[in-house]
Order: structure tokens, then sequence, then C-alpha cells
């Protein structure tokens, strides 16, 4: 199971000049000599800041990009590259050793009567996560081209959801989307240290995203006739859980 991006390549440069887009963490302060040499390496790139992780979003002439990624990392910045596409709910978290305690838990879950079934993922670095969520989240998008992920929520079922709002907090945020096609409602709530929590309805049932150990997360098939009638699908004052 995998919960991707989907959207178009960068645009081109107006002169026609292939464009990349980086993701860059840990840079130093704006004001310093650091930060002035890294952005010498890129022109004039377009610039995003992603308001909780502090990351910023660079656009420039794909020309560029080993000079940047190598001034970047002199200063102690990290770097990731945005392709054409890039996954934000990766396979493979079933292969972590997970120790006693989180093993325990996936008992746990799996042996609930409100489990159909479930599935491990794990998610990508925070900023890039963060991204992912909130790119251009300040533009009036028609609703037709709005920014859209794709989930597979098994091995069989995938759906997209275009984005219909998003909503920062001082230490979080709250994505609602909707799938497309058929309307049904999904959300996620997303904390900077790799923390999610989420709901995605689909075909009359209901798919719970839980953390359990930093970026590692359980997708759970939710039976809905076994969970009590009041139950709510995302109650506003969700936290993120003991990661201790």
């Amino acid at each position: 199971m995998l919960l991707a991006v989907s959207w178009a390549a960068p645009a081109s440069a107006h002169d026609g000049a292939e464009r990349v887009s980086l993701v860059l963490a840990k840079l130093p302060p704006r004001d310093s000599a650091a930060y002035k040499a890294i952005l010498a390496q890129a022109g004039k790139p377009a610039i995003e800041t992603l308001s909780l992780t502090k990351a910023e979003v660079w656009s420039f002439a794909a020309g560029s990009l080993a000079a940047v990624r190598t001034e970047a990392t002199r200063h102690g910045a990290s770097v990731r590259t945005l392709g054409k596409d890039w996954n934000v709910f990766r396979l493979g978290a079933s292969r972590v050793k997970l120790g006693t305690k989180l093993k325990a838990m996936l008992e746990r879950i799996g042996a609930s009567r409100t489990t159909a079934s479930y599935t491990l993922v794990t998610t990508p670095r925070p900023a890039v996560f963060e991204y992912a969520l909130t790119r251009d989240a300040g533009v009036n998008w028609p609703s037709e081209g709005a920014p859209r992920i794709v989930v597979h929520l098994n091995e069989q079922t995938t759906v997209a959801i275009a984005r219909k709002g998003v909503t920062l907090r001082a230490d979080s945020l709250v994505w609602r989307g909707e799938v497309v096609g058929t309307g049904a409602p999904a959300t996620i709530m997303w904390w900077p240290g790799a923390t999610m929590s989420g709901r995605v309805a689909h075909e009359g049932r209901i798919y719970s995203i839980r953390c359990i150990r930093g970026n590692i997360h359980v997708v759970v098939e939710m039976r809905e006739d076994k969970m009590p009638p009041e139950h709510a699908p995302m109650p506003g004052h969700t936290r993120p859980p003991d990661r201790s």
C-alpha cells in the first residue's frame, strides 16, 4: 500500500530551460553568508517556505542542481529532489524491526473487532510531507485543478483525493480532501514530528491512518458495523499519540 502525490512535473522556465524543485531543510539563517552562498548557486529561484518544518522549496534551472546541492550540503542543509512522481507513503515498513512493544500494538490492532485488515506504510521526511499537503495552499484552485494525492488503500484499491482545503495551526495542520468520482471525505491531521492521523472514506468503508512510531504508520480498514454508534470520523480535539 502506498499514498502517492500525483501532479505534473515542475513547469519549465519562460526561456524553455528545464526546471528542478528541491526541498531544503536545516538551512542556515536567511541573513547569513552561508544562506546567500547557497542562493547564489540557484540564481533567482522561486521559493515557497514551509511554516511548520521551516524548510524551503526552491524551483530553479536544472543546470544549477549540482552546484546548489554541493553548496547546501557544505553548509549542513539536507536536500531532497522532487521528481515527476514521489511517494508520500511507501511500502516496506513491514521489514522494519519494530520491537516487542510495537509488535504487541499491531497484534491488538489486528485482533480488534473493528479491524477488517491493516497494512504498514512509511512516510518520507517531514518537510517533503508538509509540501505534499500544503503546496500552493494560497492559490484559489478550481475544483477540477486542485492538487491531488493518490492513495492505494490496499493492493487492489486506489483512489485519487483532491484537496478541498488545508488549515495551518501553530504546531500542526488539518488537510481536507474529497475522493474524486464519489465525493467521499478524507481528512489528515499532521504534526511536524512525522506524526499523523487520518481517515479516508471509500465505497462504504472507512480507512483509518495511525502513527505507531516516527514515520511508521498503519492503515486500518475498519469494520463499521462493529464500531460504536457514537463514533466520530475525525474529532477536532484529536492529539498525536504518545511516541515514547
